[in-house]
């Protein structure tokens, strides 16, 4: 994947469900295929470690060892402090940056460390933009706990540090007011910064909202918030989006069975749909896995938006396969000499016959190797089977879905006319058997695979 993304989770008071959203919002991300650190900020009242129990080991170095180095005048011991997070079937795509031990001397060392004196005697922020650099070399996605309220540390994880500001509230003034400001105060002090930096975007978050109970009460606080954010999405937003329908989308509602203890129900929840806690949190780590861009297809269709998110996970910054060759029952002649040529021009190709294997789900494999398959070659015997055009369908419908460059390519073989073929692949450059031999067609696709397969696709 491109370089990473930091991203501060920031809540001006505390009890909005800021850590447990940062953790499963985390899980989320790690299971979609997503290099994943999160860092524990919150100094004075740390807890992100808590979510992760039984998954970490226990901490004996985190970040406030870190810090306690650079005062010291050493480099800081960044791999040292960093643990795997061994969640079920995430390998150790998911990792984590504790505060630290938490002893009786863990305080002390909290409340002595002098942060003005820190950035301006051990030069902290040019050690924190070395400890970046290297985060975003490792990690598709860092995500800080920051502590609440407005503090040296609140300034470090919400001015410096992240690309995205995620900023938390509840319905009441104090909690909507305070994260207004601080995320004013967060992108004018960025322009400030003496480092290199990208405009600072944030994502406001009503968290805990209950609309359930008190309805009307509900749609008046939904309207302030449409009053007061959209110069936030102003930044980020595609034109088409209003704050309105945004913020809808974003809101994680009240769930009162996950207001006590610490726990994942991203990982414990089987069942998903907007009656779950899962499901909105889901939706809040496809934003992020996003980067808060394609706002658009967030509000046309939510599913489709966290499935684009998840298949880029599944990728990995790039595809598995150049091409996906689909064949009917009578074509499969064509289609093994096809496959064969493409192989032999170095093409990575998955094709059914060669890559499922025993026992395994047919069209599950098959839809898992069409997500990570640049292109389609859809190779036709007298008509197009029913699973064909399934597997067209959903392959246009993730390109559009993902505004990405992909190409469909039809080869006619066994006397198959254009015809047959949907109206959207009639009107695209399709391939014969009767008028090229499968030879030069393999020739002509793998030359449009290496030098980007800029024509022939339906979904651009």
């Amino acid at each position: 994947m491109a370089n990473g993304t930091v991203v501060t989770f920031y809540s001006y008071k505390g009890g909005v469900g800021r850590t447990l959203a940062l953790a499963n919002v985390a899980a989320a991300l790690a299971g979609w295929g997503y290099r994943v650190l999160c860092i524990d900020w919150d100094l004075e009242a740390p807890g992100l470690s808590h979510y992760f129990a039984g998954w970490i080991e226990d901490p004996s170095f985190g970040l406030v060892d870190l810090i306690e180095e650079v005062a010291a005048g050493k480099e800081p011991d960044v791999r040292r402090a960093t643990t795997i997070v061994a969640l079920p079937g995430l390998e150790d795509r998911l990792r984590l940056v504790p505060a630290g031990r938490q002893d009786r001397t863990y305080m002390d060392r909290v409340q002595r460390m002098d942060w003005s004196l820190l950035y301006e005697d051990r030069d902290l922020g040019a050690k924190l933009e070395q400890v970046r650099s290297d985060w975003l070399r490792r990690f598709d996605l860092v995500l800080v706990d920051s502590r609440t309220g407005i503090t040296d540390i609140g300034g470090t994880c919400t001015v410096q540090l992240p690309d995205i500001l995620v900023v938390m509230f509840t319905a009441n003034h104090q909690s909507l007011d305070g994260a207004v400001e601080v995320a004013h105060r967060a992108i004018k002090a960025r322009n400030g910064l003496p480092y290199d930096r990208a405009r600072l975007l944030v994502l406001p978050v009503p968290s805990r909202f209950d609309a359930r109970e008190e309805y009307d009460r509900a749609v008046d606080w939904q309207r302030t918030f449409a009053e007061r954010l959209p110069q936030f999405y102003a930044d980020w937003a595609v034109k088409e989006t209003t704050a309105e329908q945004l913020i809808e989308r974003t809101t994680i509602p009240y769930f009162a069975h996950w207001s006590f203890g610490e726990e994942l129900p991203i990982v414990t929840e089987t069942a998903r749909g907007p009656d779950f806690i899962s499901y909105h949190l889901e939706t809040l780590a496809a934003v992020v896995a996003h980067r808060l861009a394609r706002s658009d297809l967030l509000v046309e269709s939510r599913d489709s938006y966290v499935d684009a998110a998840r298949r880029a996970g599944l990728r990995g910054g790039r595809f598995e396969y150049d091409l996906f060759v689909s064949d009917s029952g009578g074509s499969r002649g064509p289609a093994r000499e096809l496959v064969d040529r493409l192989r032999s021009s170095g093409v990575s190709v998955f094709f059914q016959q060669d890559d499922v294997a025993s026992g395994e789900d047919l069209a599950a494999a098959s839809d898992r190797s069409l997500a990570q398959s640049q292109h389609l070659i859809v190779v036709v015997g007298e008509e197009m089977s029913r699973g064909q055009r399934r597997e067209v369908e959903r392959f246009i419908k993730q390109t559009v879905d993902e505004g990405s460059e992909r190409t469909v390519f039809p080869v006619l073989a066994g006397g198959a006319s254009a015809r047959t073929l949907p109206s959207l692949l009639q009107r695209s450059q399709h391939f014969d058997t009767r008028k090229q031999s499968v030879g030069s067609i393999a020739t002509e696709i793998a030359s449009a695979v290496h030098s980007g397969a800029s024509s022939g696709d339906p979904g651009r």
